[in-house]
Order: structure tokens, then sequence, then C-alpha cells
């Protein structure tokens, strides 16, 4: 099936082509029209599909956040630590 508006770029052509049959292919499937399967698709589920995305990618920027405190916190112990041992006398045993 050819759509009767065309962009004059082949590869876009085609490919839009293709989500067209595809499009009608679904509907098929599941007994809808072209029309309602584009709503579901566009209206319905890829809004719902990027708001869960957002919600992840939030998510993710927290948990590094996160996940950088305490690295950082981690490394502060670690070179309090060194400097601790660093600075004590050599007779004084276990003074950090």
């Amino acid at each position: 099936m050819e759509t009767p508006i065309r962009s004059g770029v082949g590869w876009i052509d085609a490919l839009f082509d293709l989500c067209v049959r595809i499009l009608i292919w679904l509907a098929h499937i599941f007994d809808v029209s072209y029309n309602e399967i584009n709503i579901w698709i566009f209206c319905v589920v890829r809004p719902i599909f990027t708001i869960i995305l957002i919600g992840v990618v939030i998510w993710q920027c927290r948990r590094i956040r996160e996940l950088r405190r305490e690295l950082t916190q981690k490394q502060d112990r670690e070179h309090a630590l060194a400097r601790c041992v660093a600075s004590a006398p050599p007779d004084t045993p276990d003074v950090c």
C-alpha cells in the first residue's frame, strides 16, 4: 500500500509505508480500525510509556546521587583514617 503523500526522500517514504503496513496488520490482529489502533498506540500507550520512562530516569538520578554521596563519605573516612595512622607516634598502638 502506498500513501498519496510523499516526502521525496526515498528511505523516509519506505519507512513510513512500512509503519502504515504494520499499523494495518495490528488493526487486523486486534479487530479494530486503523484509526483506533493509531489512537491506542500514540494517544494511550506511548504517553504512558513515556511517563514510566521519565519516572525511571528520575529514580536513577536520585540513586546515582545517593551512591555518589555514600562513596564520598566512605572516601572521607578512609582519608581521615590514613591521616590519623600517618600522624600517630610509632609506639602508640591503635590510637585511631
